[in-house]
């Protein structure tokens, strides 16, 4: 038994050192001169040559043979594992950069206008803490639900300051969230977030500012392939870069449904898509929106913009469309600042991807 299970050490780190000796050949073989590729290639074969007979001695002095040359020809380097993991990080980044710029690109949803198709960031004042949001469970729990508690707490004593109360606009980095201060302490809360002490209040130092859940808006995969190869479908959940369109915020990209193709005559009479006067009523992601289905509330016109009343009609040009959002009536899309031209097109919405939820997968 004894015997055997050397036998198949042997076997084992032979074959081992083989695979290293061909690697070293792939990797490094147009460097090295003849003479040495032949050294290699002689050991190598030497080893084969032991592994056939099966002899135990001569399979292990063919195998040191073999580790001896390739010291010899690339002799250990000092960092060289810690240069080799930077070596595979940076193709890995330089992969993930071109399968992004070329292929799929992330995108996430910072707010409610495309709901409840595509859920934004939200926040849930003073929800009741379980086991899964105390350390360190609470992370398993973001990973899986985008879901994490937290609590703001005054770091010193002074007076709240909430220059625009419960309006408060959001971060230009971040749309979710908004800043208010406590003397001159800048305390980051989410947007809208009804807070525990009111506009011009004395918070002592350690007072519970706001607590509760933050849940992640849903992370999608945009395939910027699909649009290379075909047009554009009425239906699709578009992305667009915002560069160039007037009145809407520069250097960003938005997430809308596209609802009007290049010539289209688009206009609303609520709840309904109208194009050339007739009202739309598919694909799918467009019926349920007129037909009011739970969570939905029709296509509704707005007070100041392109479509006031259900008169009103916005014209397409051969490269341009109509991006309108879900939740028409908190979404900010093309009713106000008009058409999306053909080159900010970035390409559909293909795949939420995280966070796991009911909506999870092909979005519509």
């Amino acid at each position: 038994m004894i015997e055997l299970l050397k036998k198949r050490r042997t076997r084992k780190a032979a074959k081992e050192m083989l695979r290293h000796a061909k690697h070293l050949r792939n990797m490094r073989g147009d460097l090295m001169s003849e003479e040495d590729v032949s050294r290699i290639e002689t050991a190598e074969q030497a080893v084969r040559d032991a592994l056939r007979l099966g002899v135990v001695d001569r399979t292990e002095e063919a195998t040191s043979a073999l580790n001896a040359v390739l010291l010899q020809l690339t002799p250990p380097r000092r960092f060289g594992s810690f240069g080799e993991n930077v070596e595979i990080i940076v193709v890995a980044v330089v992969v993930a950069m071109g399968f992004r710029a070329y292929f799929f690109q992330p995108f996430k949803i910072p707010t409610g206008s495309m709901e409840p198709t595509l859920f934004g960031i939200k926040s849930e004042a003073n929800g009741h803490p379980t086991l899964l949001d105390g350390f360190p469970l609470k992370y398993a729990k973001w990973i899986v639900t985008g879901q994490m508690t937290h609590v703001i707490k005054a770091k010193s004593g002074g007076t709240l300051n909430d220059p625009y109360f419960y309006g408060r606009p959001p971060l230009s980095h971040n749309p979710s969230r908004s800043r208010v201060y406590v003397g001159a302490q800048k305390l980051s809360v989410p947007c809208m977030a009804q807070l525990n002490f009111k506009h011009g209040d004395y918070v002592p130092k350690g007072a519970v500012i706001w607590s509760g859940k933050v849940t992640a808006g849903d992370h999608v995969f945009v395939n910027k392939m699909t649009w290379n190869f075909r047009r554009p479908r009425r239906g699709e959940i578009m992305v667009f870069d915002t560069h160039g369109i007037q009145g809407i915020q520069q250097g960003t990209h938005y997430i809308k449904r596209m609802v009007g193709l290049p010539n289209d005559r688009v206009s609303v009479n609520p709840p309904y898509l109208m194009i050339g006067g007739e009202k739309v009523d598919k694909p799918e992601g467009i019926r349920r929106i007129a037909a009011c289905e739970p969570g939905y509330y029709g296509y509704q016109t707005v007070q100041q913009g392109i479509l006031q009343t259900s008169r009103d009609y916005f014209q397409l040009s051969d490269d341009e469309y109509f991006a309108m959002g879900d939740n028409t009536g908190n979404s900010k899309d093309s009713r106000y600042w008009g058409a999306v031209p053909r080159d900010n097109l970035v390409g559909p919405a293909c795949m939420i991807y995280w966070p796991i939820s009911r909506r999870w997968g092909v979005p519509e």
